[in-house]
């Protein structure tokens, strides 16, 4: 990545594309997500828990494809879905801290095909001010900014109630098309029913409930993702 912090001086005529491509670094088989988000997700993506393998740490994830690279919501026209995740949303921009203690700016990966491309969105108006594009991109990066740190609390939450069970997800479409998603993170139903009064009622009061129910709520949406998959590849 060539990261360029974001600035009117600069990037006051450059535009930046809003189509959903691979070409934009789209064909990805998983997006993070956050748990204030989990409500819109839950309705098309399958959600799971991962573990970072180099940093150890826990993200919540909306399964998209079966291998690296696929993205079964993506095609020629874009996105083929109602609800597209703010991690992707916000691409090709990032949060980067400014010169002075906490304060954050917009910062962009320049190697990214959308930015600089012919057709698009503009950054800055005549004026050199924020356009409502980029207020909303900034908008959605604090969501983002914030959504880890609600992850981290949620997941420790979850880890400290032994909620989390870790699962390998295997699809058999034929002999010749297997896939295996090892690694995998869900909320153990019966850990769930387990839970003594008290401690149901702390993960009600903290909204950890609905969070965990958006999680179980999406899992059929893996038979989703295998229609879409059989009707693509014709299996």
């Amino acid at each position: 990545m060539s990261h360029v912090l974001v600035n009117p001086a600069e990037h006051k005529k450059l535009r930046v594309s809003t189509k959903y491509s691979a070409e934009g670094g789209d064909n990805i088989h998983f997006a993070v997500t956050f748990p204030r988000e989990l409500v819109r997700v839950r309705n098309i993506y399958p959600i799971f828990v991962q573990k970072d393998a180099n940093t150890g740490k826990f993200f919540l994830s909306a399964l998209l494809g079966f291998q690296e690279g696929e993205n079964l919501f993506l095609s020629d026209d874009g996105w083929d879905a109602d609800y597209v995740p703010i991690s992707v949303q916000r691409q090709p921009f990032l949060i980067g801290k400014g010169e002075e203690q906490g304060a954050k700016v917009v910062v962009a990966d320049s190697a990214n095909a959308k930015f600089g491309s012919e057709e698009g969105e503009l950054l800055f108006d005549d004026d050199g001010a924020a356009t409502q594009f980029l207020n909303d991109i900034a908008a959605m990066l604090e969501e983002m900014d914030f959504g880890v740190q609600e992850t981290d609390q949620f997941i420790q939450l979850l880890l400290s109630l032994d909620l989390l069970e870790n699962m390998t997800l295997n699809i058999t479409f034929n002999e010749h098309k297997k896939y295996s998603l090892p690694n995998l993170y869900t909320v153990s139903e019966d850990a769930l029913r387990a839970l003594a009064d008290d401690k149901l009622i702390k993960l009600y009061r903290s909204g950890a409930l609905d969070f965990i129910y958006s999680i179980l709520f999406s899992q059929p949406n893996v038979s989703s993702l295998i229609k879409l998959k059989k009707l693509q590849d014709q299996l």
